[in-house]
């Protein structure tokens, strides 16, 4: 039997290293998205000043063009472009020389279905959750507000989820040529993050802001 003072030991322990997992996990989601800053911000300008160009054309023919839309219109080229610099660009590191520009040298194909679920209990079995949170809920997770925003600019679920398949499987063949890993499981997750972003979009497709979006140009 342990003494309660080492018990308080080992529940201090596991949380502490509980806690520097969370916070690992948290701080490459921070990194991740400081990294994709500059190509958010680029994306979201140049959308900005689409819709804008769009809406002066629109008014001039006396078509009703609701606010909300240019709004999605601008959050949905923000998340395409901040999942390519992330999935397809190289990374930019700062040297004595300027801006060095350096591509991914593990080029990986994987065609075997489900292999994700191994590596989340080879991880999980090692005392590690990295594999559930990046490889398996963030491949989910990135891609709902692709499947929901682009049913909704679309006015169709089905339209959704092929463009998030489709977005989806354009990432994953050209990483094999930009010498990243190529994997079916991220396809098929990528997948089930639309699915469930267009099974939110019927959820919500009733309510008033959502059919004046869908209803404008």
């Amino acid at each position: 039997m342990f003494s309660s003072a080492t018990y308080s030991l080992l529940i201090l322990s596991h949380f502490s290293y509980a806690c520097n997992r969370t916070f690992a996990i948290f701080f490459i989601f921070l990194l991740f998205c400081i990294k994709m800053l500059p190509f958010l911000a680029a994306a979201g300008v140049g959308a900005a000043l689409f819709r804008r160009g769009k809406r002066r054309r629109l008014q001039k023919q006396n078509e009703t063009v609701y606010f909300g839309r240019d709004v999605a219109v601008v959050i949905f080229a923000m998340i395409v472009a901040g999942i390519i610099s992330q999935t397809l660009l190289p990374e930019m590191h700062l040297n004595g020389n300027g801006i060095e520009f350096v591509f991914a040298d593990y080029g990986d194909i994987n065609l075997e279905p489900f292999r994700v679920f191994r590596l989340v209990r080879a991880d999980y079995r090692n005392g590690h959750n990295y594999s559930l949170w990046i490889n398996l809920l963030g491949n989910i997770g990135l891609f709902v507000p692709v499947g929901f925003l682009a049913s909704l600019l679309t006015g169709k679920a089905v339209k959704g989820i092929l463009f998030t398949f489709f977005f989806s499987l354009f990432i994953e063949t050209a990483q094999y040529f930009v010498g990243r890993s190529t994997d079916i499981d991220d396809l098929m997750l990528n997948t089930l993050g639309g699915i469930i972003g267009a099974l939110i979009f019927l959820l919500v497709r009733k309510k008033r802001f959502v059919e004046k979006i869908r209803e404008s140009k």
